[in-house]
C-alpha cells in the first residue's frame, strides 16, 4: 500500500512539473488547465466599433466592466479565448453576455483578470444601463451620463467616477464595496449587503442608499430633496454636508450632531425641503 502511495505521488508530481515547463516555455500569460486532457488557454483580444448606442445589456460573468470616455463609441474585450463574450448591437441597444468558463481543474494562472471596456464619447447621454454583474467589479472611469440605470452585481465592487443619473433606477451590490466620487445622482436606490459605502464629492437628489452589513460614509456631499440612508450593522459619518435638514435615529447606538451628543434620535430643521433622513439600528450616526 505506501509504495503504491508513492508511485502515485511520484507521477502526480511528474505531471506537476510538466505542465510547469509547458506553461513557463510558453510564457506567463498562457493558462494550462485541464479539462479531459491538457490544453493550452491562449489569450484573447477584441475591438469592435460601434454605431450611436443608446442602451446596454450586460449579462457578465468573471470580467471586470469598465466605462471610458473616447472618440467613438466601442467595446474591447481582454481575456482568454474560453470566456470571451458574445457582443452583439441592433437598433441602439447594445448586449454583452458572458458566461463562466466550463474548464475547471489544474491551472497556471487565473482567469478573473479578464477586462470588457466599454467606450462612450463624453458628450454623449445613453437613455438607460442594466443587468448582471457576478464575480466581478463595475469601474466607470470618465464622465459616464445615463437617464436610468438597473445593475445588479453579486461577489463584486462598484468603483464610480463622474457619474451622472438623470432619472433614476436602482444599484444592486452584495459582498462588495461601493464608491460614488463626483457623483450627480437622481432618484437612485443603492442597495448593498456586506462592504462599505463611501460617497465623496457627489450630489444626490432624492434617493435611498441602504447597507445590511457595512459602514456608509458621505464626505463633502450635496442632499438635494429628501435623501433616505439606511443601515443594519455599521457606522454612517457624514463629513462637511450641504443641506438645510436633518433627521436622524437609532437604535443601538448614539448621534453626535455637529458636536452635540444625543441618545438614540436629533432633528434639526428636519421640515426643510432639503434634508437627509438617517436611521441605524445597531451603529452610531456622526454628522460634522
Amino acid at each position: 500500500m505506501v509504495k503504491k502511495s508513492l508511485i502515485v505521488g511520484l507521477i502526480i508530481t511528474i505531471i506537476g512539473a510538466v505542465i510547469a515547463v509547458i506553461g513557463f516555455s510558453m510564457g506567463a500569460s498562457m493558462n494550462i488547465t485541464w479539462n479531459h486532457g491538457f490544453k493550452v488557454v491562449h489569450p484573447y483580444h477584441n475591438t469592435q466599433k460601434l454605431s450611436k448606442i443608446k442602451n446596454i445589456q450586460l449579462d457578465v460573468n468573471d470580467s471586470n466592466v469598465y466605462f471610458k470616455n473616447g472618440d467613438h463609441y466601442q467595446v474591447s474585450f481582454d481575456g482568454y479565448s474560453v470566456n470571451k463574450p458574445s457582443i452583439e448591437q441592433s437598433n441602439g441597444t447594445l448586449r454583452i453576455s458572458q458566461h463562466e468558463s466550463d474548464f475547471s481543474g489544474i491551472s497556471l494562472s487565473s482567469m478573473s483578470n479578464s477586462k470588457i471596456v466599454i467606450t462612450v464619447p463624453e458628450k454623449n447621454q445613453l437613455s438607460s444601463v442594466n443587468g448582471e454583474i457576478e464575480a466581478a467589479d463595475l469601474i466607470t472611469k470618465d464622465h459616464l451620463n445615463v437617464n436610468n440605470i438597473d445593475l445588479q452585481l453579486d461577489n463584486g465592487s462598484v468603483t464610480s467616477h463622474g457619474l451622472t443619473v438623470n432619472k433614476g433606477g436602482q444599484l444592486s451590490v452584495q459582498d462588495g464595496s461601493i464608491n460614488f466620487n463626483s457623483a450627480n445622482l437622481t432618484n437612485i436606490n443603492v442597495n448593498q449587503s456586506n462592504g462599505s459605502q463611501d460617497t465623496t464629492g457627489s450630489t444626490l437628489n432624492g434617493g435611498k442608499f441602504t447597507n445590511e452589513n457595512g459602514s456608509q460614509t458621505f464626505t463633502n456631499v450635496t442632499f438635494n430633496q429628501s435623501v433616505t440612508v439606511n443601515n443594519q450593522n455599521g457606522h454612517v459619518k457624514l463629513t462637511s454636508p450641504n443641506t438645510q435638514g436633518y433627521q436622524l435615529s437609532t437604535q443601538n447606538g448614539s448621534i453626535d450632531l455637529f458636536n452635540t451628543h444625543y441618545s438614540t434620535s436629533a432633528n434639526q430643521n428636519d421640515s426643510a425641503a432639503n434634508k437627509v433622513i438617517i436611521s441605524n439600528e445597531n451603529g452610531s450616526i456622526t454628522v460634522n
